[in-house]
């Protein structure tokens, strides 16, 4: 009689975390594959194999990852990568102000963004900024910008009406009452 030793390996123990698209068209998906021991060598989807376990600059839809060891076993995982949400943006409707009036604008989105940049036809700036607050002298264009690396915007004018803002009474009575002295 002989004896035979089989030894069987443990399974790879790996789990992928995935990382969907940044921007749409961005194609900038990433997978990481976590866990696992030392000496893997990882291929994804008829790539070639690599000894890096995390896979970049993916664009949205399924992957599959086979995943080796030294003695030739291998494990497959499957996995997609989603696609970015479709950023919209849209300031309020062009708008006309009295000289003096302020005015607030936020801006509409479907998504949550952080760092809006805001752009005034008079070169004012602000950046990293959730809304506006302005009290324009002139006609503005206003300009918000996403700072998420997603390029949206939208433009609005602000009309500043300069016309009929002072009131000059044309009848007084100087009798000293005090009333329209």
């Amino acid at each position: 009689t002989r004896n035979l030793t089989i030894d069987v390996n443990e399974p790879f123990n790996i789990s992928p975390e995935v990382l969907p698209e940044s921007c749409p068209g961005a194609s900038d998906g990433q997978v990481l594959l976590t866990g696992g021991r030392s000496g893997l060598s990882y291929r994804l989807t008829e790539g070639p194999t690599q000894p890096d376990s995390v896979f970049r600059n993916l664009a949205p839809g399924p992957y599959n990852v086979v995943v080796s060891d030294e003695f030739g076993c291998e494990e497959s995982f499957s996995f997609s990568v989603d696609s970015a949400v479709t950023l919209e943006l849209a300031l309020p409707s062009d708008i006309t102000i009295n000289l003096g009036d302020s005015l607030l604008v936020e801006p509409l989105i479907n998504n949550s963004v952080t760092g809006l940049s805001w752009t005034l036809s008079n070169g004012t700036t602000c950046i990293d900024c959730s809304f506006l607050s302005l009290r324009p002298e002139q006609t503005t264009n206003i300009t918000v910008a996403t700072g998420n690396g997603c390029e949206v915007s939208d433009e609005m004018v602000v009309t500043v009406n300069r016309q009929n803002l002072f009131f000059v009474p044309n009848a007084f009575s100087p009798n000293g009452d005090q009333l329209n002295d």
